[in-house]
C-alpha cells in the first residue's frame, strides 16, 4: 500500500469557500446566469446521465468484455454541451480530442484487458497509486501522443464522474494556480500518481467544508470551485459575466492589417514563419481581429490550415478566412485599458500591446482567451461562422510522391487532353477543411490515406505541361491508412446505393455523405483474414516429405514421396492406407512437422463415438454455468486464440476409418469441399458461428468466424484391414482426399535353402532402427526375424513397425537358441491376426512353431485361448 506524504495545509481559503457557496446558492453556475462565473452545472447532468445509462445496472469493479463498448459509448455522448465531455475536461482542442480518441482506440483494441484494467482502476478498495500506475501502463500510447498530464487528467475525470463523492478531476493549470495561491504547494506537470493522491486528499478537506452548506456536496463542487476561484474573487471592475462564452478550443489572434486587399480577399499572407508572422500556428476555427489606423476594423474565423502559393514571383504563406467587417470599428483608446488588465493579459508574451499600451510592430500576435472574449464584447459581435459545414470526398490517386504528412497535390478539372472531367460539381463544392479519402487505383487498389482540402477551386499551372493555368483544388495529406479495398467498399451493405458505388467509382472525385465517409473509415480499421495472408500461406516449396526415421525400398519410397507431395500441392487432403505397422502415422507427423512446424499441427485418433460435437463443436457449460460455443478438433485449427486470430494448423487423424464419417463430419462436408457454412450456434455476442471458405479472405475477422485457409490440409491414416469403412465416406467427402498406399516390401522367397536375400532386406531395416539409437545391429537374428515376417505375411500383411518390435525384443540375445521369439510373437503378432479362419491360423502358427522351435507349446496354448478356437498342430495342412 502506498503512503501519502504530509497533509496539505490551506491558508486563506475561507473567502473562496464562502463566495462559492454564495454564488452556488444564488444559481450563479446555472446556464445563462448573470454572475462572475460561467455555466458549470452541465457536469451534474453528465454524471446523472452516466449513472442512469451505465452505473446503475453495472458493477463497475467487475466489468466484463461486453461492458467496455457500452461504457465508452455512454462516456462519449454529448450531454448538455456540444462537446464530448472527457475531451472538454482535458482542455478541448486538439490535445483533448486526441487524448480521448486514443483512449477509445486503446480500449477497443483489447476489450478483455480493458475490462480488467478499468475494473481495478475504479475499485476504491484498492490502493489509489497502484490503480493509477496500472492505468498509466495500460494507456501508455495515450500519454505518448498527448500533452504532459493529459492521461492523469483523463484518469481523474473518469474517477470523478464514476465516484463523485471520492475523487476530483485533475488539470495541471487549475491545480497549479489554486494550490500555489492557497497552500504554497507546487504542482508538478506530468503523470504523478502519488501527487494526485495528495491533491485528492486535500480536495477531500475542501469537501468537508462544504458539508451542510450546499445540497449533496461532492467532488464536482470542489472541482468547480477550483476551476472558478479567480472569478469568484475578481474585482467588480472586471465584468467577465458580460463577456460572451467562447469554446475552450478556440485561439485568438491580432493582425496588424496594412493591406486592404487581404480584407477584401478574406485571407492572410506572410513571407515566412518567423514568430511575428507565422501563419502556420493558425487552426481552423481560430478567431482573428484585424487592426489598422488605431481601430479594430474586422473579425475573421480561420477556415483552413496555412498553405503556400506564389505571390509576386515568390512563395508566400496564405490562410483563408471568413471575414466580417465591423460597421462600427472599435477605437484602440476604448479597449486599451481592458486589454492591459492583468486578469485579461495574464502575462501573455508576444501580446499586441506592450506595457506602455503601444501596439507591437508585428504582423501576427497572440491574444489570451479573456482578451479575445473582451474584444468580442467590445465590438458587440458574435464570432463569424466559417462558411458551410465540413464536406466529404473520395479521390482516386495515381501518384504517391505526395503521400506523406504535409504533402500536397493539385487536382485539376481537366484531363491530359484538356477535356473537363465528369462530376465537375464535386470540384466546385470542395472547400478548405473538407475531408478526403485517398484511393490508390494501382497497384494496391485500396484506401491509402486521409487528406483535406487546403484550397478550393483556384488556378494553378497545369500538371499536364500546358502553358495556360487551369482550375483545380489542392489537397494536403494527413495520415496514411492500410485501408479498405474497392471490393470491401462495393460489397458493403451500408454503402449500397451510394453515388460512389452506383457509379462504380468512375469519377476522379466523388462527394460522400458524412455517414458514407465514416463507414469507409470503419472498413479501413477492420482486421481481415487477408491481413494474415503470409501467416496462413504454405507455399508449395515448403512441402517436405522426407523418410527421416522410416525405411522403404527405394522404388516404394519414390512413389510415396511423389504422390504425397503432388496431392498436397494440388489442394488435396492425404489419406495414407496400408497394413498395420507400415509407418503411416509417423509419416503423416513427419510431413506436418517439416512443412508447417512442430507447433502448427494436431494429432487426434478417430473414434466410433465421434459426432459433429467432436469435430465441429457445440455448446459447452462454462464455469459460470452458462452455455458457450466451443470449437471441435477441426474448427479449433483455424483460430489461434479467443480473439479469433486466424490460424492454419494442420490436422492428423489417426485411424480415420474408426469414425462414422457421416455422423462425425456431416456439417463439415460443405466447408471441406470449398463452400461457406453457417452453423446453428451463436457466440457470446449473439452472432452466428460461420465457417468461411478461402474465397472470403477479404471479410472481417471475428470470434464467431472460422476461416479455412486455401493451404490448410488434413492427413489421415487407415489400416487396409478396415478398408470397408472407406465406402461409408460420401463421394463429396472423398473428392477432397488423395488415397496414398503405404505398403510392405516384397519378401524374398527361400531359394535352394538360401535366405540370404531375406536376411539382407531385414539388415536394411535394422540399419535405420539402429541409426535412431534404438537397437544394436545383431545380424545373428536377421534371418529368423525375416522368416517370421514372411510367414505372417503369407496369411496377414504386417508392416516393418511390428517387425521392429519383434527384433527389439530379441536383439540383446547372443544367439537364436537363447533368444525368446515366442513372447514377441504373442505380444505383437497375435493381435494382428483377428479375423483369420481356423485353417489359416493353424497353418501360420505351425509355420511359426517350426521357425522358433517352441518346445513348450506355448504358441498353441495361447492361440487357442486368444482366438477361442480349438487349434491343432497340422490341422491347417
Amino acid at each position: 500500500m502506498s503512503e501519502s506524504s504530509s497533509e496539505i495545509v490551506f491558508d486563506g481559503i475561507d473567502d473562496v469557500v464562502d463566495r462559492f457557496v454564495e454564488v452556488w446558492d444564488a444559481g450563479g453556475y446555472e446556464e445563462d446566469a448573470a454572475s462572475p462565473v460561467g455555466w458549470e452545472t452541465w457536469k451534474w447532468d453528465y454524471q446523472r446521465h452516466l449513472e442512469a445509462e451505465f452505473l446503475a445496472d453495472t458493477e463497475v469493479t467487475e466489468l466484463s468484455q461486453s461492458d467496455v463498448p457500452v461504457l465508452l459509448e455512454v462516456l462519449d455522448e454529448q450531454v448538455s454541451i456540444d462537446t464530448k465531455i472527457p475531451a472538454y475536461m482535458l482542455g478541448g482542442g486538439q490535445n483533448g480530442g486526441v487524448a480521448w480518441h486514443e483512449f477509445k482506440e486503446v480500449s477497443e483494441a483489447d476489450v478483455e484487458a480493458t475490462a480488467d484494467t478499468l475494473s481495478f482502476f475504479f475499485d476504491p478498495t484498492e490502493d489509489l497509486v497502484e490503480r493509477l500506475d496500472r492505468f498509466r501502463e495500460f494507456y501508455a500510447d495515450v500519454e505518448a501522443g498527448s500533452a504532459p498530464g493529459s492521461l492523469l487528467g483523463l484518469g481523474g475525470c473518469l474517477l470523478m464522474f464514476v465516484h463523485p463523492d471520492q475523487y476530483v478531476h485533475y488539470k495541471w493549470t487549475q491545480m497549479r494556480d489554486f494550490f500555489g495561491e492557497f497552500a504554497d504547494y507546487k504542482v508538478n506537470q506530468g503523470f504523478d500518481a502519488r501527487q494526485y493522491q495528495e491533491l485528492n486528499e486535500a480536495c477531500a478537506q475542501l469537501l468537508t467544508r462544504l458539508e451542510g452548506r450546499v445540497e449533496d456536496p461532492s467532488m464536482l463542487h470542489v472541482q468547480t470551485m477550483i476551476w472558478s476561484w479567480s472569478d469568484l474573487l475578481a474585482p467588480d471592475a472586471v465584468e467577465p459575466d458580460a463577456l460572451p462564452d467562447v469554446a475552450d478550443d478556440i485561439d485568438f489572434y491580432w493582425v496588424n492589417q496594412t493591406h486592404d486587399e487581404e480584407l477584401d480577399g478574406e485571407y492572410l499572407r506572410s513571407t515566412d514563419t518567423k514568430w511575428q508572422r507565422d501563419l502556420t500556428v493558425l487552426d481552423p476555427g481560430d478567431v482573428v481581429f484585424h487592426y489598422a489606423n488605431q481601430e479594430i476594423r474586422a473579425c475573421s474565423v480561420v477556415e483552413a490550415e496555412a498553405y503556400q502559393d506564389e505571390f509576386d514571383g515568390e512563395q508566400h504563406f496564405f490562410v483563408d478566412l471568413s471575414t466580417d467587417r465591423l460597421s462600427d470599428p472599435v477605437p484602440l483608446n476604448e479597449i486599451r485599458d481592458g486589454l492591459l488588465d492583468p486578469e485579461v493579459r495574464q502575462e501573455k508574451t508576444r501580446y499586441p500591446l506592450n506595457d506602455a499600451g503601444k501596439v507591437l510592430q508585428a504582423y501576427l500576435c497572440h491574444l489570451t482567451p479573456d482578451a479575445g472574449a473582451f474584444l468580442l464584447d467590445a465590438a458587440g459581435i458574435e464570432p463569424p461562422e466559417p462558411e458551410g459545414e465540413t464536406q466529404y470526398f473520395w479521390v482516386n490517386a495515381e501518384a504517391t510522391d505526395w503521400h506523406q504528412e504535409g504533402g500536397e497535390s493539385f487536382y485539376q478539372v481537366t484531363n491530359s487532353a484538356g477535356e473537363t472531367r465528369r462530376n465537375l460539381e464535386a470540384y466546385q463544392e470542395a472547400m478548405p477543411g473538407d475531408q478526403v479519402l485517398i484511393y490508390q487505383i494501382a497497384p494496391v487498389k485500396e484506401i491509402v490515406g486521409r487528406a483535406h482540402v487546403v484550397r478550393g477551386l483556384h488556378e494553378e499551372a497545369s500538371t499536364s505541361g500546358n502553358s495556360e493555368p487551369v482550375e483545380g483544388i489542392t489537397l494536403q495529406w494527413e495520415k496514411s491508412l492500410d485501408g479498405a479495398s474497392w471490393r470491401d467498399v462495393k460489397s458493403d451493405a451500408e454503402l449500397d446505393g451510394s453515388r460512389l458505388v452506383e457509379s462504380d467509382n468512375s469519377f476522379v472525385i466523388t462527394q460522400l455523405t458524412e455517414g458514407e465517409y465514416d463507414r469507409i473509415l470503419e472498413l479501413c480499421e477492420m482486421t481481415r483474414f487477408d491481413d494474415f495472408a503470409s501467416e496462413l500461406t504454405v507455399p508449395d516449396s515448403e512441402i517436405a516429405v522426407e523418410q527421416e526415421h522410416l525405411h522403404f525400398p527405394e522404388e516404394e519410397w519414390d512413389r510415396i514421396q511423389s504422390r504425397v507431395e503432388q496431392a498436397l500441392a494440388n489442394g488435396n487432403h492425404v489419406l495414407l492406407f496400408g497394413p498395420p505397422g507400415t509407418g503411416k502415422t509417423k509419416l503423416a507427423r513427419q510431413v506436418c512437422e517439416a512443412t508447417v512446424g512442430e507447433n502448427k499441427y494436431e494429432l487426434v485418433t478417430a473414434s466410433a463415438d465421434w459426432s459433429t460435437f467432436d469435430t465441429v463443436g457445440g455448446y459447452q457449460t462454462t464455469t459460470q454455468n452458462t452455455l458457450e460455443f466451443g470449437p471441435g478438433v477441426v474448427l479449433d485449427r483455424f483460430q489461434a486464440d479467443g480473439d479469433g486470430t486466424p490460424a492454419n494448423e494442420w490436422l492428423v487423424i489417426d485411424e480415420l476409418n474408426r469414425a462414422d464419417i457421416d455422423k462425425a463430419f456431416g456439417s463439415l462436408f460443405s466447408a471441406l469441399t470449398g463452400e461457406s457454412v453457417t452453423l446453428p450456434f451463436d457466440d457470446t455476442a449473439g452472432d452466428p458461428i460461420e465457417i468461411l471458405d478461402a474465397s472470403r479472405s477479404h471479410e472481417e475477422i471475428g470470434q464467431n468466424r472460422f476461416f479455412i485457409p486455401e493451404d490448410w490440409r488434413m492427413m489421415a491414416t487407415m489400416n487396409t484391414l478396415d478398408k470397408t469403412s472407406l465406402y461409408e465416406m460420401s463421394y463429396a467427402f472423398m473428392r477432397r482426399w488423395a488415397f496414398v498406399p503405404v505398403g510392405i516390401p516384397d519378401l524374398p522367397a527361400r531359394e535352394d535353402g538360401d535366405d540370404s536375400a531375406l536376411k539382407s532386406l531385414v539388415a536394411d531395416y535394422v540399419a535405420v532402427w539402429a541409426a535412431n539409437g534404438g537397437v544394436p545391429e545383431a545380424d545373428q537374428h536377421y534371418e529368423t526375424v525375416g522368416r517370421i515376417w514372411r510367414a505372417v505375411n503369407e496369411q496377414r500383411a504386417i508392416g516393418p513397425a511390428i517387425v521392429e518390435d519383434i527384433y527389439e525384443h530379441v536383439a540383446a540375445a547372443p544367439s537364436t537358441e537363447t533368444a525368446d521369439y515366442v513372447s514377441p510373437i504373442i505380444m505383437y503378432v497375435f493381435p494382428q491376426l483377428e479375423g483369420l479362419r481356423r485353417n489359416e491360423l493353424e497353418q501360420l502358427i505351425g509355420a511359426l512353431d517350426e521357425i522358433v522351435d517352441d518346445e513348450t507349446g506355448e504358441l498353441w496354448t495361447v492361440a487357442r485361448d486368444f482366438f477361442q478356437i480349438d487349434l491343432q498342430p497340422g490341422g491347417g495342412e
